[in-house]
């Protein structure tokens, strides 16, 4: 049990080599998805809590002015043209995401949820930021559903993330993806964040003290 370097990098690298390990296994047995929200709960909200928040007790917002500055970048962008919505080879193809809302109503399944009928496009101007703020509340609050498939019984056609728009908000905006292309989206947020590392040794080494 090794400690952690820092929980900006070290720790989402390991959740993503835990990822990488297990997915197989975890397909075989119909768990991937699973693993793959189990696994974004903490390799998405732990860093970007730290570097987003101001009042985060680490203080890594204030201390890594580069990273911090990078991810203020990356979220000011638009999602579907970004690096975090493309594929392993870095391509932006056909994609299943979708977001929109007020839903007027989150009683009874998805599929009764007026909305999600015909569900909005995701919008060609919406941010980065949005999208990981939603899915980042999502996470933390539990509000994640799931589409079965209509042509496979029992397999998850898609993933339905839930979160208000702001925090006293009276209703839910929605953001529906396929597992498929969520993975595609942890795995690029994963790349994002190991990008920032040389700069994060280079910023601790530089104040000569420790990031937690």
């Amino acid at each position: 049990m090794t400690q952690y370097l820092n929980f900006v990098t070290d720790f989402p690298t390991r959740c993503n080599e835990i990822l990488s390990t297990y997915t197989e296994d975890a397909t075989r047995k119909g768990r991937e998805v699973t693993l793959m929200l189990a696994i974004a709960s903490a390799g998405i909200n732990v860093p970007y809590e730290r570097l987003a928040k101001s009042n985060h007790p680490s203080r890594n917002r204030e201390n890594l002015t580069t990273a911090r500055e990078l991810l203020d970048d990356l979220s000011e962008q638009y999602f579907l043209s970004s690096e975090l919505c493309q594929n392993d080879q870095g391509e932006n193809d056909q994609h299943s995401w979708k977001y929109g809302g007020p839903l007027r109503t989150v009683e009874g399944e998805p599929r009764t949820w007026p909305e999600l009928g015909e569900p909005d496009a995701m919008p060609q101007d919406e941010t980065v930021g949005t999208v990981l703020r939603h899915v980042r509340n999502a996470l933390a609050h539990g509000n994640i559903f799931t589409y079965e498939s209509t042509t496979t019984a029992g397999e998850i056609q898609s993933i339905i993330f839930l979160s208000k728009p702001k925090m006293n908000a009276p209703q839910f905006n929605y953001l529906i993806v396929s597992p498929t292309d969520f993975h595609k989206f942890l795995r690029s947020w994963f790349r994002f964040l190991k990008h920032l590392e040389p700069d994060i040794s280079r910023e601790v080494t530089t104040r000569g003290g420790e990031l937690a």
